[in-house]
C-alpha cells in the first residue's frame, strides 16, 4: 500500500539530527549504510555556528576555578584571540588525566574550525594592590624569609632587613602578603653580599 511505500522510501534518505554541512563522506554506492564509524561508511557534519573549547583542567584548580572564570583564548596558528568566561565545567576528575573538562563559548565572528589547537589562560587567583618583588630577592635566615631594603639613617642609606610572608608565585614574582608596605625601596642588586645596616651605594643606568 501507498504507507508502506511511502516507509520504505523514507529509509532510503539520510537525515541528520544536527544542522550543518557536509564535511566528510566514506559511504559508498551498494555499501551498508549504518551512520556508525565502527561499522562502514558514514557521513560527517560540521556546524561552525555554535563552537565552543574544551579544555582539561589539572585537578588542584577545582577550588579555584569556577563557572565564570575570566579566560583568554589564544591561537598559535595566527587567529586573534578573545577573552571569555567558563560556561560549563564537568563533574567528574578524569581517571587517565586526572583534570575536569571546562568549556568556553567562542563569539560569533570568529573564523575556527574544528579540532583546532587553542591555549587557554585562566584567571584562578586575583589580589587587587598586591605587592609583588622579584622571586630571587628572598633570603632566608634561622628567622625565615626576608628582603633587604634601601633605608634612610642619619641622611645615609642603609641595608635593613624585613621579614617577609610569601603567598603566590607567578613566573619570576612573587606575593608578598605581609612584611613590606607601598613605598619601601627593595635591594634587587647585591643583595647576597649585605648586611642588615650596611651602608648602600645607588648608580644610575
Amino acid at each position: 500500500n501507498a504507507k508502506a511505500v511511502q516507509a520504505q522510501a523514507n529509509q532510503s534518505n539520510v537525515y541528520s539530527d544536527v544542522d550543518g554541512v557536509v564535511d566528510d563522506v566514506t559511504a559508498h554506492v551498494g555499501e551498508t549504510f549504518t551512520g556508525n564509524p565502527l561499522q562502514g561508511g558514514y557521513v560527517r557534519i560540521v556546524n561552525n555556528t555554535d563552537m565552543k573549547v574544551v579544555v582539561t583542567v589539572p585537578e588542584n584548580y577545582s577550588g579555584t576555578i569556577s563557572k565564570g572564570s575570566k579566560v583568554i583564548v589564544e591561537f598559535p596558528d595566527g587567529n586573534p584571540s578573545f577573552e571569555g568566561v567558563i560556561s560549563f565545567m564537568g563533574y567528574s576528575v578524569g581517571l587517565t588525566t586526572r583534570g575536569f573538562n571546562a568549556e568556553i563559548k567562542v563569539p560569533k565572528n570568529m573564523n575556527l574550525k574544528p579540532n583546532q589547537t587553542a591555549v587557554v589562560k585562566i584567571l584562578d587567583y586575583q589580589a587587587p594592590n598586591t605587592i609583588a618583588i622579584p622571586l630571587n630577592t628572598i633570603q632566608n635566615d634561622e628567622g625565615g624569609k626576608y628582603v633587604l631594603v634601601a633605608a634612610s639613617r642619619n641622611g645615609s642609606l642603609v641595608a635593613e632587613k624585613k621579614q617577609v610572608t610569601i603567598g603566590r608565585f607567578s613566573g619570576d614574582s612573587v606575593e608578598v602578603l605581609s612584611g613590606l608596605v607601598p613605598g619601601d625601596a627593595l635591594v634587587t642588586e647585591g643583595f647576597q653580599d649585605l648586611l642588615s645596616g650596611q651602608l648602600l651605594s645607588t648608580s644610575e643606568k
